[in-house]
């Protein structure tokens, strides 16, 4: 079952995300220390643990969503799913992957808060250390004990790993909103495909972009939007991708005679001889179904 193994993956990179994702800026001791990995490291991490990054949360409740519905699931049976890998995965606080590393610079943090130089000094052989980090850092030398001495440093890292607790409930919530049953008919309530502001779908939007030749990106996909009264833009970009990924995906969708005698109006040239073909499929295909 497709949607068992996503809702896995997405738990799975849920924590992984979760455990990558805080870049700190801590003030010690009057003085503004950046924890952010170099580059380098991060990147090593994020190959070395196979995350998915960056990880786009909206996106994937969406894909869930949309196959909860295409394998009949019920909102019981999804949330049991979700319940028992979050329970997997999510025994105790997300460990940070990254955390011997980070916790390498708090001590050296520590250490050159106690010498006798300007903040604009400090801060910057704090960054020349992070600069030479793979020459200096050795995890072996690294001690927790040292560590948990300092009870100001300690309870900075434990901040961090309390607001990585508050992003994973949110997201977390999202997703379960997503999974309950809508009370109303689904046929009278598109609410991932349409709004009451516009003629248009958010699906039928990345169809008309997807004829005309209009590559839909991060960057211009809420712009795209605002012209036809919708703002949720990460939906764009996501029935964009999927159109792009497939062109079965076109014509055996649900309601894809409906969206293409919407947009085929609207089409000119070969973009509209392209989506009266695939209508001509999708009605063929809807017969087949009957």
């Amino acid at each position: 079952m497709e949607f068992l193994e996503k809702v896995e993956h997405f738990i799975s990179q849920l924590q992984y995300s979760l455990a990558i994702e805080p870049e700190p800026i801590i003030n010690y001791e009057g003085v503004d220390f950046n924890l952010s990995l170099p580059p380098h490291i991060f990147f090593e991490i994020v190959d070395k643990f196979k995350v998915d990054y960056p990880f786009n949360y909206q996106n994937k409740i969406i894909e869930l969503k949309i196959l909860k519905r295409k394998e009949d699931i019920t909102e019981k049976e999804a949330l049991d799913i979700i319940q028992n890998y979050v329970t997997s995965y999510f025994i105790d606080f997300p460990s940070s992957i990254q955390f011997p590393q980070q916790l390498y610079l708090l001590l050296k943090v520590r250490e050159i808060s106690s010498e006798k130089k300007t903040k604009r000094e400090k801060t910057e052989k704090f960054e020349s250390v992070k600069l030479n980090f793979e020459n200096e850092y050795v995890e072996e030398k690294v001690s927790a004990p040292d560590f948990l001495k300092n009870s100001n440093l300690f309870g900075l890292m434990n901040d961090f790993q309390l607001i990585i607790e508050g992003k994973k409930n949110i997201i977390l919530k999202e997703l379960v909103e997503a999974m309950k049953d809508n009370q109303q008919s689904e046929a009278n309530n598109e609410s991932d495909y349409t709004t009451s502001d516009t003629n248009l779908s958010i699906r039928e939007v990345a169809l008309l972009c997807y004829y005309s030749g209009k590559k839909v990106t991060p960057n211009n996909a809420e712009e795209i939007l605002k012209s036809y009264g919708h703002n949720a833009y990460q939906k764009l970009i996501f029935h964009y991708d999927l159109l792009n990924k497939s062109e079965i995906e076109i014509i055996n969708h649900r309601f894809a005679v409906k969206n293409l005698e919407n947009i085929i109006p609207l089409l000119q040239g070969n973009a509209k001889e392209r989506a009266e073909k695939d209508l001509k499929s999708a009605k063929n295909h809807k017969n087949l179904k009957k």
